[in-house]
């Protein structure tokens, strides 16, 4: 019979598998988006994944942020609201070839870009508290 500090004991096992091959992952999945951001942006219109995204976010204040629309469009059709280093922001917008791209006639009651940007833990984040 299984006693309730075996299954503690269990649990936090499988609990540490989980989190060494969720670190292992992480290495390859960084290697892979680095890998990206070197390639031509001829084919990219969507938004960047957060991974990608963070190679352009770090500050070390809150001056350093810029509001962005991480993609194409505004956020209120298909793009999301994102805060990077305003270093990087002509980078950033190379990134992406926009030409042609078909962008939702969507609106939302508050405007994209109303939130707040901070530099939080050295990264540029973006918050709707402002809106």
């Amino acid at each position: 019979m299984i006693t309730v500090s075996q299954n503690k004991i269990f649990f936090l096992s499988l609990s540490c598998l989980f989190l060494l091959a969720v670190a292992s992952c992480s290495g390859s999945l960084r290697q892979n988006s680095d890998e990206s951001t070197t390639q031509p942006p001829s084919a990219r219109s969507t938004s960047l994944s957060e991974n990608t995204l963070s190679q352009y976010q770090n500050c070390l204040s809150n001056d350093d942020c810029i509001f962005v629309n991480n993609g194409c469009c505004d956020c209120a059709n298909g793009g999301k609201e994102a805060a990077i280093n305003k270093r990087y922001l002509e980078s950033f917008n190379n990134y992406f070839n926009c030409e042609g791209v078909p962008c939702s006639e969507m609106s939302r009651d508050e405007p994209c870009g109303c939130g707040t940007v901070i530099c939080v833990r050295n990264l540029c984040m973006y918050g709707m508290d402002g809106c």
